[in-house]
């Protein structure tokens, strides 16, 4: 991990437009910070099939997964790769942080001992 951000918005969606804006604002966070070679790892497949699919879908769904399909255009060798929530305890661990510490940014020196924990057992 070189850098998470955690943020809560308000409002209730379904869980795939709340996975899919997910998406569309780490995208838009890297192409800000201008990074090439990234992969995005998300538990939805939802969202990974709508992103891959040539079919455009007219709903607020749609739209997101739209701006998420031009964001790649727009990126270099940046992939979004559909992950068992299993396989990824660190996404999960900060979707449960952005409760209670929202909007922030996490660098890798400046995690808690409980998160590196975490971070080190997504890698075994």
């Amino acid at each position: 991990m070189v850098e998470a951000v955690s943020c809560c918005r308000p409002g209730l969606v379904a869980p795939e437009m709340a996975e899919g804006m997910g998406v569309r604002e780490a995208l838009s966070w890297i192409k800000k910070k201008l990074w090439h070679n990234v992969i995005v790892e998300t538990d939805s497949l939802i969202v990974v099939q709508a992103i891959r699919s040539p079919i455009d879908m007219v709903s607020y769904f749609g739209n997101v997964i739209s701006d998420c399909k031009t964001l790649l255009k727009e990126l270099n060798g940046v992939s979004v790769l559909f992950v068992k929530r299993s396989a990824n305890s660190v996404a999960h661990f900060l979707a449960r942080a952005s409760y209670s510490v929202a909007d922030r940014i996490l660098r890798s020196c400046d995690v808690s001992s409980d998160f590196q924990n975490v971070i080190l057992h997504d890698c075994n």
